[in-house]
């Protein structure tokens, strides 16, 4: 079956692919045992077959229209049942031209390279070529009526063409499938090679990246212990801080309780020596009595004298009482220097204890600015703590995300491992391919 020319220059690469030549032609022509003779008796029915070509080519198209998935091959080719019937009219002259040179031949490879561009395949054009040997057979027996040897010969140079021309349109079919699968061949192993180089080339990246992914794991396990180490010592160090603070605590207390202790005895020394100055008051009292008693005494002593002898007893009285006044004199003086030393002595111990009291006040600010110092620090150690336990939390999610990375790579690079070995296997696959194609295009 013919079918709408495809452009010269393909025609040209298959002819020169095929190797069809003058002589080639010629040959295939003998070997078919299709003569001189067998030409001109052709081109003898050529009138009765353009007289009924029009006939001829319905015949044949009614055929087409009983099997629906030809006309819709037809159809997808984006051809047209008018198109068709003209190149069949054609086909049909140049059949029956009596003239099968070079020319002829290329038509044939013609259309044995548009049957492969439409994807029609021997299945149905080599049934055709049966359908025109019935149709035109029915004509050469109506023209060869009564002269049977004539008709027999007719008959038997149409066979030999139209099988002359099926050999030709399905071995350029098979070269032309040939030479489209060698094209494809070449691309899929452009293509193929191209994936192997990048599926390397990947390998070598995760090669790379899991190495490095290894010593990022390495440093994460160092870093996530060091971390931790750092947060175990600021939570101990927080710790520490809190019993400090509680320590100066306790220091303020005691101190505070010292403070009141001093206080009392402050207190306690000061109504000493109130009740000291006191005593010496009294001692001042009893000293003046003695001093007056001495005094009543040398006056009662003279007045004895004057009495004379019955004054002797008052004498002796007045001397008595003389005596008590002198030592009581002389015991108010002890005492009041007595007096006079503890005065001193609770003068410097009131001065001692107001001075302890203000070291004591001194040292309370001195703790409670070390505890607020302190707690500051608590605070900042608090805040490193918090940190630290973030950092190791932080560092610990990153180990985690490390060994998934590292998971993953390893399974990308099980992925690209087996992809290269198949992208190696599909190139040998396709060389092996290729070389059947090679073998089958070169073949006889």
């Amino acid at each position: 079956m013919n079918s709408p020319g495809n452009d010269q220059t393909s025609v040209d690469k298959l002819v020169a692919a095929m190797g069809l030549k003058s002589s080639e032609f010629e040959a295939r022509k003998d070997f078919a045992q299709f003569t001189d003779e067998d030409a001109r008796i052709l081109k003898e029915i050529a009138p009765t077959v353009r007289a009924r070509r029009n006939w001829i080519v319905d015949q044949f198209y009614e055929n087409i229209t009983k099997h629906p998935d030809l006309l819709k091959l037809i159809d997808d080719a984006g051809s047209n049942m008018d198109a068709l019937k003209d190149s069949q009219k054609v086909y049909l002259d140049d059949l029956v031209s009596g003239n099968y040179d070079n020319d002829y031949m290329e038509r044939r490879i013609r259309i044995g390279a548009v049957h492969c561009r439409i994807g029609l395949g021997p299945r149905w054009y080599l049934g055709s070529y049966a359908v025109y040997f019935n149709l035109i057979s029915s004509l050469i027996h109506e023209h060869f009526r009564f002269r049977s040897g004539k008709r027999l010969k007719a008959i038997q140079a149409l066979n030999s063409i139209l099988l002359i021309d099926a050999q030709i349109a399905i071995e350029t079919y098979i070269h032309s499938l040939v030479y489209s699968i060698s094209v494809t061949i070449e691309e899929i192993s452009g293509s193929v090679s191209m994936q192997a180089t990048g599926a390397s080339e990947q390998a070598a990246a995760v090669t790379q990246t899991s190495a490095s992914l290894a010593e990022i794991k390495e440093t994460t396990s160092q870093t996530l212990d060091k971390a931790t180490s750092l947060s175990e010592a600021a939570e101990r160090t927080q710790m520490e801080g809190a019993e400090g603070i509680e320590g100066v605590s306790e220091s303020i207390d005691s101190v505070r309780s010292i403070r009141d202790k001093v206080e009392v005895i402050s207190q306690t020394i000061v109504t000493l020596s109130e009740q000291n100055k006191r005593i010496g008051e009294i001692t001042t009292v009893v000293n003046n009595l003695a001093q007056q008693s001495k005094m009543l005494a040398i006056n009662a002593s003279i007045e004895a004298a004057k009495a004379g002898e019955s004054g002797k007893g008052f004498a002796v009285v007045a001397e008595e009482v003389s005596n008590l006044a002198d030592q009581s004199e002389e015991a108010t003086q002890q005492v009041t220097k007595i007096l006079d030393e503890i005065q001193n002595a609770t003068d410097k111990a009131v001065m001692a204890t107001e001075d302890g009291i203000k070291q004591v006040d001194h040292g309370v600010d001195l703790i409670q600015n070390a505890g607020g110092i302190m707690e500051g620090l608590n605070d900042v150690i608090h805040n490193s703590t918090l940190a630290s336990q973030q950092i190791a939390a932080s560092v610990r999610q990153q180990a985690i995300g490390v060994d998934q990375v590292a998971t993953a790579m390893d399974e990308i690079n099980d992925v690209t491992q087996q992809f290269l070995s198949s992208a190696t296997q599909i190139k040998a696959a396709v060389g092996g391919l290729s070389t059947e194609v090679i073998k089958l295009r070169d073949k006889d």
